[in-house]
């Protein structure tokens, strides 16, 4: 039987899709080389599948396998330098590597970017903390509160 590229291309994306939601499962059951397997498997038939390119970096950093990690994250990042989630996988896996002045650098190109990224802004607060610079907190806890919306006090009277 001929099949069209049309449903080649759905099969796979369905199939990448299942690998995810396996791969899912048995993260959960913590059988993380089998989650990684299944999330090589998406991306054997889906190559562009950015969802399981960063669940599979993510577990890899959580599992301390941090080369494959940083390849995986390296190649995300060429593709679109705008990538958040590469971006901050990158960041944690160059601290881990005590590249520390790395690390903050990322999460400051971020925020500078997206100073309302606060999975980033509390990730570089810990990073600098950690790193002895504490005063370089507030410039960024200021641009957060200038880009975040904000609810005006007398919304908040009739709650009080």
């Amino acid at each position: 039987a001929v099949v069209s590229t049309q449903s080649t291309g759905e099969f796979k994306k369905n199939f990448a899709t299942l690998s995810i939601t396996i791969a899912e499962h048995y993260c959960d059951a913590r059988d993380f080389e089998k989650s990684i397997q299944c999330y090589r498997d998406a991306l054997n038939q889906d190559p562009e599948n950015t969802e399981a390119s960063l669940a599979l970096a993510n577990l890899h950093l959580s599992v301390g396998q941090l080369e494959e990690c940083q390849n995986i994250c390296s190649v995300l990042l060429q593709k679109n330098a705008q990538n958040e989630g590469a971006t901050i996988i990158m960041a944690k896996v160059l601290f881990q590597r005590n590249h520390h002045i790395e690390a903050i650098h990322h999460f400051q190109q971020l925020l500078m970017k997206r100073p309302d990224n606060f999975e980033a802004l509390a990730t570089l607060v810990d990073l600098l903390r950690r790193a002895g610079k504490t005063q370089e907190c507030h410039q960024f806890f200021d641009l957060a509160e200038r880009h975040s919306p904000k609810i005006p006090l007398s919304a908040l009277i009739p709650l009080l």
